[in-house]
């Protein structure tokens, strides 16, 4: 109980008085002890009142010791507050602008977004390498050529007219060549969610391959050979709605 550990307390004290040196004035020791007497008798008192009423008293001196609580619950205005601190995001970093690409086209992996972040890094390098260069040099007209033409052909750019195309390169602009986005796109599915369920399933086929990664590229002159593969049930259904399935097709349905 509180009282006996109090009294402990201070019965430890009195131990200590009594093997004070004797070089101690003595008006200190009897001021010690008349201390000691004192809150003794207060905490004597409060626990009389506070039995006397049913309740612990909520006072505590500073001889017995404070336990800390290591399970405290948080109170609702606590509980709140924390759900709009994210930890996980700093000033310093670029997460939210992160979260937010890989949200809308759903890129499960944060190394396909790693290794975009760092593609669009050396894009952006040699592009300012190149303006280095003088505007009259044949080396620059040659490599700015072969880098445009090439982001061109993966479908980055627009137009391979200037170097100003190719500093405007994203992430975003990578993202948008996945296969699933393409899907979308093309009106193959209604969601990018959907169209990678699609495209995880075997259901798409780009050319004559079957693709079951959703982080697959589809470049500009492919885009136009992505098609439904041959035993999925989308190909099936829409020739069912156009009434274009033979009886041979309604069998395995």
């Amino acid at each position: 109980m509180r009282r006996d550990g109090f009294y402990r307390d201070n019965r430890q004290k009195l131990e200590l008085l009594h093997r004070l040196p004797y070089a101690e004035p003595l008006s200190r020791l009897k001021k010690l002890f008349k201390r000691l007497v004192h809150s003794l008798h207060v905490h004597h008192k409060l626990d009389a009142a506070a039995e006397r009423s049913g309740r612990s008293t909520s006072l505590t001196l500073k001889s017995t010791p404070l336990r800390r609580r290591s399970n405290m619950k948080l109170k609702h205005h606590q509980q709140k507050l924390l759900r709009k601190v994210d930890f996980l995001s700093w000033k310093s970093d670029n997460t939210l602008r992160e979260a937010s690409v890989m949200r809308r086209y759903h890129v499960t992996g944060r190394e396909d977004y790693v290794k975009y972040s760092r593609l669009v890094g050396q894009v952006t390098s040699f592009v300012a390498r190149l303006k280095a260069l003088k505007p009259d040099s044949e080396q620059r007209a040659d490599l700015s050529g072969q880098l445009l033409r090439k982001l061109y052909a993966m479908g980055l750019i627009d137009s391979d007219a200037s170097l100003a195309k190719a500093e405007k390169v994203t992430v975003s602009c990578i993202c948008r060549r996945r296969l699933p986005v393409v899907l979308v796109r093309l009106k193959m599915a209604p969601t990018v969610k959907e169209a990678t369920r699609f495209v995880e399933a075997g259901d798409v086929r780009v050319g004559p391959r079957v693709i079951t990664d959703g982080a697959f590229l589809v470049t500009r002159s492919m885009e136009d050979f992505v098609t439904w593969a041959g035993d999925a049930a989308q190909k099936r259904h829409i020739a069912k709605y156009a009434n274009k399935l033979d009886d041979f097709d309604l069998l395995q349905l």
